[in-house]
């Protein structure tokens, strides 16, 4: 209810210290906001004008730290509520249908129920975060709508409103969102009308424990017993650039097959690959690349590095590079390393007081510190404390 007909009002230390409900008396929810507001938090409130108002400083507060701030074209659904149960989901759903949302064409023929169910803001963002809770729950939306419209205001001026608008059909979704029933998880496949490009921004891959694969907030997370891992790159404009930075760890059982593609389609394009892979305990690594140049796309540099770090001997790393390249005016490097653990290095670090388990650690950290160094510090101390608990029960 707060995201659709809520607001906040600040002091002038701008400390949030009173909430606005704009729910006039009549709507049917008011009743039920009243009831909850006492029931739930315990709170005092007041109407002002069309409005419901609670003095509390405390509980403005929460709802920042639950993470409902911004104005009416800036707030969005906090992340934790595509974590809730799906009853929960559908719950907050129709809290803001009694919020935002109408019902409209409604009627019934030959018993069966017709109409739209329409989510009406001025926050297009707000309604796509929307959209996506609705179909992890089961429920079919629509397209979002736009529609721009000009109002006079006083003394003959014109001003421009947007709107947005979230439609779906009533029924099966009504009741669904009513009701918490429920649902047919059949997975459902729409035709892409188009591409929009996004911007920039990076992409992270990290192994989590036990068998999993999923992406979250740009990190690609995955733990197999085979993985396939083949990102690739083709470089379209002139002056692209591409870079595929991957690292495998192998533990018992495991088989982590990685690489990576350049596509090289115009001239002054660039590109490296770099692959580090380290194999402990009978794991296996491999590195299967591929480097394409077309004719007509002069000026290419191109350089790919893959090194693998063997910690035993029933461990095992393979290479597979391929290039093919069609233009003889380019530059293109390829390097390749297989290399173990010696022992004097062993024997340097455990003089110094450390175990072998903390002085292979170490080494495999060095080792992979050009690829490390790329990664932001949260996912940099994720990646050595994996590392770590690889290294447990390896040597020795």
């Amino acid at each position: 209810m707060y995201l659709g007909d809520g607001c906040m009002d600040r002091s002038a230390g701008s400390v949030a210290r009173r909430i606005y409900f704009a729910v006039p008396p009549k709507d049917r929810a008011r009743k039920k906001l009243e009831r909850l507001l006492k029931t739930v938090f315990n709170v005092k409130y007041a109407p002002k004008g069309i409005s419901l108002t609670i003095n509390s400083t405390v509980l403005s507060k929460l709802f920042l730290d639950l993470g409902f701030a911004g104005t009416a074209k800036t707030k969005k659904i906090p992340n934790w509520v595509f974590n809730l149960p799906r009853n929960q989901k559908l719950a907050f759903i129709e809290g803001y249908f009694d919020a935002d949302g109408y019902l409209r064409r409604t009627m019934k023929k030959d018993g069966k129920q017709y109409g739209q169910i329409v989510f009406a803001s001025a926050n297009k963002n707000l309604l796509e975060d929307l959209k996506l809770l609705m179909i992890s729950v089961g429920i079919d939306p629509l397209k979002i709508s736009t529609y721009v419209k000009e109002r006079k205001l006083y003394k003959e001026r014109l001003k421009e409103y947007t709107s947005h608008y979230l439609s779906m059909n009533i029924r099966g979704n009504l009741e669904r969102i009513r009701d918490k029933k429920e649902f047919d998880s059949t997975i459902r496949f729409v035709r892409v009308r188009s591409i929009e490009p996004i911007g920039k921004s990076r992409v992270y891959d990290i192994e989590v424990d036990k068998t999993a694969n999923f992406i979250a907030n740009g990190v690609v997370v995955h733990n197999s017993k085979i993985t396939m891992k083949y990102p690739s790159c083709y470089l379209a404009g002139r002056g692209a650039r591409g870079e595929i930075l991957s690292l495998a760890l192998a533990n018992r059982g495991q088989h982590q097959d990685v690489g990576g593609k350049l596509m090289f389609l115009a001239p002054d394009t660039s590109g490296e690959i770099i692959s580090k892979s380290v194999s402990v305990n009978g794991g296996r690594t491999s590195y299967r690349g591929l480097v394409k140049c077309i004719k007509g796309a002069k000026g290419v540099k191109c350089n790919v590095r893959c090194d693998a770090l063997i910690l035993d001997e029933a461990s095992r790393s393979d290479t597979y590079p391929t290039m093919q390249v069609d233009e003889p005016d380019i530059t293109m490097g390829h390097e390749a390393s297989v290399s173990k653990i010696g022992e004097e290095q062993l024997f340097y670090l455990m003089s110094r007081g450390l175990s072998e388990v903390e002085a292979t650690s170490l080494i495999v950290n060095g080792f992979i510190e050009p690829i490390v160094k790329e990664l932001p510090l949260e996912y940099a101390v994720e990646l050595n404390r994996l590392i770590q608990l690889n290294m447990e029960g390896s040597v020795g």
